[in-house]
């Protein structure tokens, strides 16, 4: 089984960051994909999302967090099905560039990895349009609240 392969830093620094500004202290920083934590995203925090007369549904929320402040911004929802997809996705990622880098990749795999992330796109929406607005429970801190989206 091959390992997982990780960002040159070639690659890293082509990732332009993001400027943000804190709608709570007004702070204005850099927000990148490669620094978890700092000013980066964090990943996924579970949630249970509870409605009555259905079993409770596991949600992961990705966030950023002001470094001045400390507010959370969530930008996206999952659950484990969009997770499970994610994680094809980004196995048939891996096997797409190998494919590109020595000439064999075909149309028809391109095709299939495109429409598999443009149902991914379309699922996390589903949720999005779903969830936002409703109360979600934290178990970590034992506090409801209401689910808001920043992007």
């Amino acid at each position: 089984k091959e390992g997982k392969k990780k960002m040159s830093e070639k690659e890293l620094k082509r990732i332009k960051p993001l400027q943000v500004r804190c709608t709570n202290c007004n702070e204005q920083f850099e927000l990148t994909t490669n620094l978890i934590g700092a000013n980066g995203i964090n990943h996924k925090i579970e949630f249970t999302y509870k409605e009555e007369g259905r079993e409770d549904k596991k949600l992961y929320l990705t966030y950023y967090v002001c470094p001045k402040c400390g507010k959370k911004y969530f930008v996206q929802i999952d659950d484990d099905m969009s997770l499970k997809a994610f994680k094809t996705i980004a196995k048939n990622f891996v096997k797409l560039a190998r494919l590109k880098q020595s000439g064999r990749v075909t149309r028809k795999q391109q095709l299939k990895f495109n429409k598999q992330r443009r149902n991914l796109e379309a699922y996390r929406n589903k949720l999005k349009t779903y969830y936002v607005g409703k109360t979600v429970y934290d178990e970590r801190t034992d506090e409801n609240f209401i689910l808001v989206l920043s992007v």
